[in-house]
């Protein structure tokens, strides 16, 4: 949804990854960003777990300057970030890991939300995986370091990447995808989108409904002068709770009481 905003103000796009990397080189300390190693943004930005292979290698010629580079055009949207190729084997290891630690936790959470039920989890998978997040991360870990000892990529077994790939699709169809889930979606990008323009109004007027002039006048001067209004916008949303978010919204469509009360 921010993607889709930043694309109609003509602004780039987000990717949460690259907004990872963006706010601990260029948000934090006030704009001014940590000094943290190349190596270690480049971990952030590459950790993209949506992007499952068989194979995970590194790019031991990346310099610091092509790291910048890819950040930047990742941001406009000439450069998807699911193309980067992490500069470590420890980038390499964020990577995987984004996908050890959600895979399984989702199950988790979809079957107290009543998505899914634990029995429905297709029992090929279940047989090499397990069938509950502790089983299936331990599985996953421990294949992965047997698999990877004295390489110099990082790998599964055939067998357990061809039921973790099996997995994440029965995830997307049964979990993200679900109807009863997709019931709120619109709700939502409502909320999203009513936040989003109102940041957009209210930034730089003397109105103080989202807090967004408070938070940007924080920022140091470089900040304010490389940064266009909508990423500005972005960068402020990307940063809320949800709770932070929907106080937000409230705010901004909900009529104050005043003290009234009829009775």
């Amino acid at each position: 949804i921010i993607s889709a905003f930043l694309q109609e103000q003509g602004a780039g796009i987000f990717e949460h990854n690259v907004q990872s990397f963006r706010l601990f080189h260029d948000l934090e300390a006030y704009g001014k960003g940590l000094n943290l190693t190349a190596q270690v943004l480049d971990g952030i930005i590459c950790h993209n777990g949506e992007i499952l292979q068989n194979s995970y290698g590194c790019d031991r010629n990346k310099t610091p300057e092509k790291l910048l580079t890819e950040y930047r055009e990742s941001l406009n949207g000439n450069f998807k970030s699911k193309d980067m190729v992490p500069m470590t084997l420890e980038g390499c290891v964020m990577r995987i890991s984004d996908v050890i630690a959600y895979i399984g936790r989702d199950i988790e959470d979809a079957i107290v939300l009543k998505l899914v039920e634990r029995e429905s989890l297709p029992r090929e998978i279940t047989e090499v995986l397990g069938n509950k997040n502790g089983k299936i991360v331990d599985t996953l870990i421990k294949d992965l370091v047997n698999n990877s000892i004295d390489k110099e990529t990082l790998r599964f077994s055939p067998e357990v990447f061809g039921a973790l790939n099996r997995l994440k699709d029965w995830n997307y169809k049964n979990i993200y995808l679900n109807p009863k889930k997709s019931t709120q979606d619109e709700k939502i990008r409502t909320v999203f989108r009513t936040v989003l323009v109102e940041c957009l109004d209210e930034l730089g007027s003397d109105k103080k409904v989202t807090g967004i002039n408070h938070w940007f006048n924080s920022m140091s001067a470089e900040y304010k002068e490389a940064t266009p209004k909508p990423r500005v916008v972005a960068d402020y949303v990307a940063g809320m709770t949800d709770d932070y978010l929907m106080n937000a919204y409230k705010e901004i469509v909900v009529p104050k009481l005043f003290g009234v009360n009829f009775k």
